[in-house]
């Protein structure tokens, strides 16, 4: 297989776990609001949504990701270079 479809793997890969990591995201702020709306005067309740809301927006943060490695695959299906180049070995030093 050449360099060029390894790197091509790479970035389908890696979108794939951004998605995962957005999706886990979704979830942890479902369910923040639903111990949110459930919560009355109870403080578990409370720091329970507190930590789930933190840790959605922390996972939420693979959409970021998602998005680099789309930029970055489109910059590498545009680049034309050999197999050897992208491996490095016609270096001439």
């Amino acid at each position: 297989m050449d360099m060029i479809e390894h790197i091509k793997q790479y970035y389908e890969s890696e979108k794939t776990m951004a998605l995962v990591g957005a999706a886990v995201g979704v979830v942890f702020l479902g369910i923040a609001w639903i111990a949110f709306r459930q919560s009355g005067h109870g403080h578990l309740y409370r720091g329970l949504t507190y930590s789930l809301f933190g840790f959605g927006l922390l996972f939420l943060l693979g959409l970021g990701v998602l998005f680099q490695a789309s930029k970055t695959e489109a910059e590498i299906n545009k680049d034309k270079q050999s197999n050897r180049a992208l491996q490095g070995l016609n270096y001439n030093g």
